[in-house]
């Protein structure tokens, strides 16, 4: 997905960001090569985690630097110099060999034992709760679906049948927990290399010498980086409260299992959810709220198996539908209300045939713990494999 982007080559997940070549995750940057998980950064290479930083080369997780390789600073005359030189051998490999090696590549190669990091829990961490995940889902399913489903986790299966998931590491640093988003390119950050955004902050100081970075090369650039090129996963800005398993979120209230999310507010299980509320199993979704198992939609309310679709309410199993009201069934259609198949068939035989589905909905989810019919498999439910 790229928002608002233009020149952007190789890039995945870009966000108003122009000039980038294999970069990752990035938002309003520009003119940057394998640049990963930064914001308002320029004129960046091979770098990671930085915000609002310009002219870093084979940086790690700072803010507001400039002129700087491993970590360093080095000054405008001297960085400009050993930068020219790196670029002429990435000029001179890709004429050789087509290719360039990655930032995962490079710091994959890191030899550094993991060190102690000093960095210990702050006195003021907040308590996490999953209590208003767990109530939220418990409402939101009573009102879509008009069975208050109880135990958020034992539906995890369900919920994230068609939505990226996340993973779970220890960090190379300690035995804490590193929630890691499986979209993007993440998965390729190396295990060996992850850490907490607390311990890589704590060893972001770098231990080089002015003299050391002139003769830095792609060959032996993990030499040098090892001591402060570890990697969080964690990005996060502006106002949270209660976020539990979420990686890259902002704005962002009572959240768990969601990646990246903005603007969110007592959700679960969530591939990019954006300024919605009450969302759970959904991917790609924005401005919406109260929906179940939702996808690559805008604007809905009180949905359940909805795709691709925008401006819609209270409808079931439906795909490509937009400005439509209480539709079960229906396909590539605009401006229905009380529809079954793509037919508007009024009020009352509409909520008797909302009845008998979520009836049945409830008993096989409440027994199961999962449902077998989906927005995506709709077309072939019940034949013969």
């Amino acid at each position: 997905m790229a928002r608002l982007c233009e020149c952007v080559f190789g890039t995945a997940a870009p966000g108003e960001s122009q000039y980038m070549i294999r970069c990752n995750d990035t938002y309003k940057s520009k003119r940057a090569f394998e640049l990963w998980m930064s914001t308002g950064c320029f004129d960046c290479q091979y770098v990671f985690a930085l915000t609002d930083c310009s002219e870093c080369l084979f940086s790690f997780s700072l803010t507001g630097a400039k002129y700087t390789i491993g970590n360093l600073p080095l000054g405008k005359e001297k960085y400009l110099q050993v930068k020219e030189s790196l670029l002429e051998q990435m000029r001179q490999e890709l004429q050789q060999k087509r290719r360039l090696p990655s930032l995962m590549d490079i710091v994959g190669k890191c030899k550094s034992k993991p060190k102690k990091t000093g960095a210990e829990p702050t006195s003021n961490e907040e308590k996490k709760d999953m209590q208003p995940m767990e109530e939220a889902f418990s409402s939101t399913c009573g009102i879509v679906l008009g069975t208050r489903l109880e135990g958020l986790k034992a539906y995890e299966p369900w919920l994230t049948r068609h939505i990226e998931k996340g993973e779970k590491r220890k960090s190379a640093l300690s035995d804490k927990q590193v929630f890691v988003g499986t979209y993007a390119k993440y998965s390729e950050v190396p295990p060996s290399r992850t850490a907490t955004e607390q311990e890589a902050l704590a060893v972001s100081k770098p231990t080089k010498k002015p003299e050391e970075m002139d003769r830095i090369t792609l060959a032996n650039a993990h030499e040098l980086i090892s001591d402060v090129a570890y990697l969080h996963l964690d990005y996060h800005a502006f106002t949270n409260k209660n976020i539990i398993d979420c990686m890259a979120y902002a704005y962002s209230q009572n959240a768990f299992n969601c990646f990246p999310c903005v603007e969110i507010k007592d959700s679960a299980y969530n591939f990019w959810p954006r300024s919605s509320e009450h969302l759970f199993g959904c991917g790609v979704m924005f401005d919406s709220q109260f929906c179940v198992k939702c996808y690559q939609s805008v604007k809905l309310q009180r949905c359940f198996e909805v795709d691709s679709s925008r401006d819609c309410s209270d409808s079931y199993y439906s795909h490509n539908i937009e400005n439509c009201q209480s539709c079960i069934f229906c396909f590539n259609v605009k401006n229905l209300r009380y529809a079954i198949g793509n037919v508007e068939v009024g009020r009352e035989k509409f909520l008797e045939a909302k009845k008998m589905l979520l009836s049945r909905i409830g008993k096989e989810l409440e027994s199961k713990g999962s449902l077998a019919l989906d927005i995506y498999n709709l077309a072939d439910f019940g034949k013969k494999k």
